[in-house]
């Protein structure tokens, strides 16, 4: 077996009921004063928010609640920073979506009042063996996408300039724990879960499609691509109430998250990131709407440049798992992937790039940046560029 070495995975608590357990994690984090990040909607509207916070005060643990609506700015890290700072906030519980995560990770980092995220969270990032104070922080996803809860990683944008979307990585970004409760997944409206369902699966196949991933993240790969086989479509239809579904998804998810952290970004990941950053649309839809065209494209590309590169083998292995038959050629299982997801993309409630305001005098400098993430295919700019237009 080759050597290989794995990423920080944080103590998960997974299943329906775990969130019960929240006010005893966080006891064993030495909390008291617990700053509860959420997003607008959903958990409030599920009950779930009213039960949770009755639970925490019940426990003796002061909640001070507050709301992320919106994708992370600097802005509103800081501002959440000075409200709180009287507070002396022992311990955070993010609940939500990616964007609700990643300000939990941010105000995790303590950031110094005459510091503001950026500058604090860039000197972070710049030395992975840095390590500054930090406050618990307990992340429990509400969708099931990029399985941010599990990865050192967050996006802040500074929303006054084109192309300042910043993606940061450092360990201490990886939350002290993690719970996953099919339970509050079960509010998640069906084009969220759709578009976060899309994502998951993007990053697990761009995972598998990297080159020198190792054994162990091979396996989390696949239990991830087959926990989200058959429910991806449920969970957005007849099955969005079934906990098992919404579990199988969560699962997968997860998976997701911890194979990225362990691999190489891929193409259609860099992509989304420099679209996300350089125009007004979440990561979430710019992944789930070009998931089926890059694919097609990137597999193109290798077949006519690469026709022995062993990605394409790896690639109609995931291809044969979901199309179920057997003994058919590598060529065909790579192209019956290419179809299942491009018919998911439009079966599907994904929106196009249009309705984000998007157009094609916006896509140069996205195609210039994109060229940087192109690490086993050696796409052209016209090729990136046919991605874009088929989604515009």
């Amino acid at each position: 077996m080759k050597a290989f070495s794995f990423s920080k995975v944080p103590p998960i608590y997974f299943g329906a009921g775990q969130v019960q357990e929240l006010s005893n994690l966080i006891t064993q984090f030495e909390g008291k004063r617990v700053l509860l990040m959420t997003g607008a909607k959903s958990l409030d509207a599920s009950g779930k928010l009213d039960e949770i916070k009755t639970n925490l005060s019940r426990s003796g643990q002061v909640v001070y609640h507050r709301i992320c609506d919106r994708e992370p700015t600097d802005a509103l890290i800081d501002g959440i920073c000075a409200e709180i700072r009287d507070f002396s906030i022992d311990a955070i519980v993010s609940i939500g979506g990616g964007s609700v995560i990643d300000v939990g990770k941010a105000i995790a980092c303590d950031i110094p009042p005459e510091s503001g995220a950026i500058a604090h969270i860039q000197s972070l990032a710049s030395n992975p063996c840095f390590t500054h104070p930090k406050i618990p922080l307990i992340a429990i996803p509400t969708t099931s996408g990029m399985g941010n809860e599990v990865t050192p990683k967050m996006a802040i944008d500074r929303v006054e300039a084109r192309g300042t979307k910043t993606f940061f990585t450092h360990p201490q970004f990886i939350p002290d724990a993690v719970i996953i409760d099919p339970e509050l997944l079960i509010s998640c409206p069906p084009d969220l879960t759709a578009t976060s369902g899309l994502v998951t699966l993007s990053h697990l196949i761009e995972a598998e499609w990297a080159l020198h991933t190792s054994v162990l993240t091979e396996a989390i790969i696949w239990s991830g691509l087959e926990a989200l086989k058959d429910n991806l479509l449920l969970a957005c239809a007849v099955g969005a109430t079934s906990q098992a579904v919404r579990g199988k998804m969560a699962y997968a998810s997860c998976a997701s998250g911890i194979s990225q952290s362990n691999s190489a970004i891929g193409l259609l990941q860099g992509l989304s990131l420099t679209l996300s950053s350089f125009c007004p649309i979440p990561y979430r839809i710019a992944c789930s709407t070009l998931a089926g065209s890059a694919l097609r494209m990137s597999l193109k590309a290798l077949r006519t440049r690469y026709a022995q590169n062993p990605i394409l083998l790896k690639i109609a292995k995931v291809g044969e798992l979901f199309d179920g038959r057997t003994h058919q050629s590598p060529y065909y299982y790579c192209d019956a992937l290419v179809n299942i997801v491009e018919a998911w993309v439009q079966i599907l409630p994904i929106p196009r790039l249009g309705q984000y305001g998007i157009r094609a005098q916006d896509l140069p400098p996205v195609i210039e940046k994109t060229l940087d993430y192109c690490p086993n295919v050696d796409l052209h700019r016209n090729e990136i560029y046919s991605i874009l237009q088929d989604r515009l």
